[in-house]
């Protein structure tokens, strides 16, 4: 019996879907009639418009060429029950046309400025609108004028002030600017020169996508190398928790008044502040901390950094 209920089912069903399908071409069909007459409907409409226009521009091209006469007789081509109105026929349905002439104008103006109870301010304003007419227009240009250079010179201040993109050109200028001559090498490097290699020299570097600027060489090398101390001077900061703007922890020596050296990203700080150091001398472990890009592995390095009074330079011109 279910079998006999899903024949059943399926019959009619395919019969609905045939049905559908047959009286959809119909129905459009139907809608396509519709609208065809409709549109046909509205061109016929439309073509007796614009015959009727353009006999109303012949007539009036007529009436022109013969000097602009108030005869009915150069309208008699118009086409349809159109009625023509003379001046000396004027009446309700009438119209007139509005005569633009400077002279018109500056009547009609004079005649509506006298019969309104205005102040005599109102009276010489609407004087002044013809009278002055060329001067309020250079006035206005002026104006224009004015505001479009202060517009400009707003901009480009704004441009000014605003931070210039950028560029690897302007970061190797500001590193040929930095560039010192010293006389001599001055300090050791950190790490033996068998446990790192260079990952990233002092200079402009890509930074996610961004141009910037390393301050610093990076040495690569393992987690817990000993770090030393490049040369003789006082530790005047020993951070050994916190991100430190990036640095992680960190140590910073002070060498003398023009010198210091910087130490970051550290597994561990041996040192605290005020002690005394020499060069050689462990002062923490290689690490990963604070603002680390790790390509392969864990990203431990050693961010070293030779400051010469307040400003960063390329530690390769200070080191042995």
């Amino acid at each position: 019996m279910i079998s006999n209920f899903k024949k059943i089912y399926f019959a009619h069903r395919s019969w609905i879907i045939t049905g559908i399908l047959w009286s959809l071409p119909c129905v459009l069909s139907v809608m396509l009639v519709w609208e065809y007459k409709h549109f046909h409907v509205l061109v016929k409409e439309f073509s007796v418009l614009r015959n009727d226009y353009n006999s109303y521009l012949v007539a009036v091209k007529k009436t022109l060429d013969d000097g602009g006469g108030t005869d009915e007789e150069p309208f008699a081509n118009l086409r349809g029950n159109c009625k023509v109105v003379s001046s000396q026929q004027e009446s309700e349905e009438s119209f007139d046309v509005v005569n633009r002439s400077t002279k018109y104008l500056k009547d009609c103006a004079y005649t509506f400025a006298s019969k309104q109870k205005k102040s005599v301010a109102f009276w010489q304003h609407v004087i002044d609108l013809y009278d002055n007419g060329k001067k309020v227009q250079k006035n206005t240009k002026l104006k224009k004028r004015a505001i479009k250079h202060v517009r400009k010179r707003r901009a480009r201040s704004i441009r000014l002030s605003e931070k210039k993109p950028v560029s690897y050109a302007n970061l190797c200028c500001q590193q040929a600017i930095q560039k010192p001559v010293p006389k001599e090498a001055l300090f050791d490097l950190p790490i033996s020169r068998d446990q790192f290699w260079l990952s990233s020299p002092y200079g402009p570097r890509r930074n996610y996508g961004r141009w910037g600027f390393h301050y610093g060489i990076d040495m690569a090398a393992v987690r817990g190398v000993p770090v030393k101390a490049a040369g003789n001077g006082i530790v005047i900061e020993a951070k050994n928790s916190g991100y430190n703007g990036g640095y992680g922890k960190v140590v910073m020596i002070a060498h003398n008044g023009k010198f210091r050296t910087r130490y970051a990203h550290l597994d561990r700080v041996l040192v605290k502040v005020g002690q005394k150091v020499s060069a050689g001398m462990l002062i923490g472990k290689v690490g990963a901390t604070g603002a680390v890009r790790a390509r392969h592995g864990d990203g431990s390095h050693l961010h070293f950094e030779v400051i010469v009074f307040g400003k960063r330079l390329n530690p390769f011109y200070y080191l042995r």
